[in-house]
């Protein structure tokens, strides 16, 4: 990643952290702390994981609207996109979620 994306990269996250903390505040929230933990996620069979994977995203209901064929596509766009994390059959890809904690 060259310099430039990287910091565009930080630029952003930071935006997202900062209205992220800003929308816990508004809900009423103090003391309010985000941190990224990071994880391995590992399933045993790739095919069956992206399946899963899409369904589970924002976009599940789109393609759910689409034919067999194109679901199959971006099945196997998905599983290609993924295949530098493939181990054997089997998948081991790394995660990031936004951790919030705060009191009210």
């Amino acid at each position: 990643m060259s310099e430039v994306n990287r910091l565009r990269k930080s630029d952003q996250h930071s935006a997202l952290v900062d209205q992220l903390q800003q929308v816990i505040v508004a809900a009423g929230f103090r003391g309010v702390e985000i941190r990224i933990d990071r994880e391995t996620i590992r399933h045993a069979s790739i095919a069956e994981y992206v399946p899963g994977y899409i369904s589970a995203t924002p976009v599940a209901a789109a393609v759910a609207g689409l034919d067999k064929k194109a679901q199959a596509k971006i099945t196997a766009d998905v599983r290609d996109a993924l295949s530098a994390y493939r181990v054997g059959d089997g998948l081991a890809a790394p995660i990031e979620a936004h951790v919030a904690i705060g009191h009210r």
